[in-house]
């Protein structure tokens, strides 16, 4: 067993280890970006690769300190998804990390449904709000959700499409 091994099983394991952090070559800005998109959006430049990942290493160790010192729950660090949502034209965004377009649906649908009540039951003054589904795009940055095999950018056609085929799980197959 090695070290690694041994400090993951021994829970040592640094809370920032579980972040993903890409360090890559921009054409456009003549630099080395890194970026660490399940924690925060933006990243750090620099012209030496290396130094590049130590100081987005050190930000995300800084990032992780400021959400705990204000009691905030840590981003999931493997979210590829998660959904948006403004509650009334006045109100603040807030983000959610989900685990599958499934998850993000059935969110944005609780969401739509609460705010529906409450103009219902003349909470809430007005029924404008608005939400959606991002995705984690190939250079970390959070994009509107979108299926590309499908061409479907509405996550809610997506599953209605889904749920019409059957899908047999390749690792579950044993005759097909």
């Amino acid at each position: 067993m090695n070290l690694i091994d041994w400090n993951y099983q021994a829970g040592n394991m640094k809370e920032s280890a579980k972040y993903l952090k890409t360090v890559e070559w921009s054409e456009e800005g003549q630099c080395y970006i890194g970026r660490c998109p399940s924690l925060f959006h933006g990243g750090y430049h620099g012209i030496n690769e290396i130094e590049v990942y130590s100081e987005l290493c050190k930000i995300v160790e800084v990032n992780i300190s400021k959400f705990k010192q204000d009691k905030q729950e840590l981003p999931n660090p493997n979210c590829e998804l998660k959904i948006w949502w403004v509650p009334q034209i006045s109100g603040d965004r807030f983000e959610v990390s989900v685990k599958s377009v499934t998850e993000g649906v059935k969110l944005l649908e609780t969401l739509a449904t609460y705010d529906m009540l409450q103009y219902e039951n003349n909470i809430s003054s007005d029924y404008f709000h608005i939400g959606g589904l991002l995705r984690l795009d190939d250079d970390g940055d959070w994009v509107d959700w979108y299926d590309y095999e499908s061409g479907l950018s509405d996550p809610f056609e997506y599953l209605a499409l889904m749920s019409k085929f059957k899908f047999i799980r390749v690792d579950k197959a044993e005759n097909y």
